[in-house]
């Protein structure tokens, strides 16, 4: 299974999705990081 990972780390959030093979959404997630994005990718 072929899997497809977006991620958009922005100035205050973080964004990610995970698709599969058919486009179907496996994961998604969103998160405010206050610019602390390093401390928030542990």
């Amino acid at each position: 299974m072929a899997l497809r990972i977006g991620i958009d780390i922005g100035s205050t959030t973080v964004k990610v999705v995970v698709l599969d093979e058919d486009n179907k959404l496996l994961f998604r997630s969103y998160e405010r990081h206050y610019s602390k994005a390093r401390e928030r990718a542990d």
